[in-house]
């Protein structure tokens, strides 16, 4: 039996997420605002300090959501990425032993593979997939990372002049 059809990767990824809410793990929501309303001041100092502090507050969730779901995108690509070897690795054995002498390289045995077997392309077209949504959501991610640290740059410097201010 084909281990393609017999281990079902993404409810393994579901049974772990469960697993770290069910030991109390924070699991951030989606952010009721959406990514595409939040605009980043191109003139920071117009900003006053209240929708500052709400505007960091939204990055920061979104970047807490986003990272978030990177770190379960990369738990699912590494599921499908394992079933998906071990298949090529059960398919490549098996293929090997029809030939008569020399064997091909593995990488040829592993393109045979790929276009012969539908349920394998599927498989690896999901991989790839699944590949590009984590190097998307790592870029999104670090572009948030940039805005909130900005963001808090800015509030630790407006907070730093007040004290200054204070003293004087």
């Amino acid at each position: 039996m084909s281990l393609v059809n017999s281990f079902d990767w993404r409810a393994a990824v579901d049974e772990a997420r469960k697993g770290l809410v069910d030991k109390g793990f924070p699991i951030p929501k989606k952010p009721d605002i959406a990514l595409s309303e939040m605009v980043y001041p191109t003139d920071i100092s117009g900003v006053n300090d209240i929708p500052l502090a709400n505007l960091c507050a939204r990055f920061n969730a979104w970047y807490a959501f986003a990272t978030t779901s990177v770190a379960f995108k990369k738990a699912e690509y590494a599921a499908l990425d394992e079933v998906f070897e071990v298949n090529v690795a059960e398919r490549i054995y098996a293929l090997g032993k029809t030939f008569d002498g020399k064997t091909p390289a593995k990488d040829v045995l592993r393109g045979e593979i790929l276009t012969t077997d539908s349920d394998m392309a599927v498989l690896f077209t999901q991989r790839i997939k699944l590949g590009q949504e984590i190097q998307t959501l790592e870029g999104l991610t670090k572009g948030l990372e940039i805005q909130v640290w900005s963001l808090r740059d800015e509030q630790i410097r407006r907070a730093s002049t007040r004290k200054l201010e204070g003293h004087m």
